[in-house]
């Protein structure tokens, strides 16, 4: 049984159509034109926060220090709490954050910007190293090495 992230992951490419990478970084703002991203200095530590507030919208601020891939993936996991944990201020790594949130957080943007049926099937093709699916999924190579190894297709 897939997990909701898993769930609101797939539901949103279907929704918007999507059916190759890499998923544009404009979805988020097709989730919510009210969503606003800022991109600021963040403490030590910490990648990015959310704050959600009706009718207004949401903000998600970035650490302007994060390279793009790993901005990119702290967007959709910002989004995933957006979608998946509404009505909370949420800072990853911080003094206000849930476990249980991040890990689901974390899954949600894995799943949306690795989803499992693509990654199986281009490592089945054989043709693809990591470096090679990082940049087809414009992922980090440590996001997709950890993804690879979620999927059992890699011993790390």
């Amino acid at each position: 049984m897939a997990s909701r992230a898993v769930k609101t992951a797939t539901t949103l490419r279907s929704r918007f159509g999507v059916v190759s990478p890499p998923i544009a970084d404009a979805l988020v703002y097709l989730v919510d034109r009210r969503i606003r991203v800022r991109l600021t200095d963040l403490p030590q530590g910490i990648s990015g926060a959310t704050y959600a507030e009706e009718p207004a919208g949401a903000v998600i601020w970035l650490d302007t220090d994060d390279s793009p891939t790993r901005k990119r993936f702290t967007l959709f996991h910002e989004l995933g709490h957006l979608l998946l944990h509404p009505g909370t201020f949420y800072c990853a790594r911080g003094a206000i954050s849930h476990p249980m949130m991040e890990r689901e957080a974390n899954k949600f943007a894995a799943e949306l910007l690795m989803p499992k049926p693509w990654i199986i099937a281009d490592v089945r093709q054989g043709q693809l190293t990591i470096p090679q699916l990082s940049a087809r999924y414009r992922v980090s190579w440590q996001a997709m090495r950890v993804r690879l190894k979620e999927l059992g297709l890699s011993d790390g």
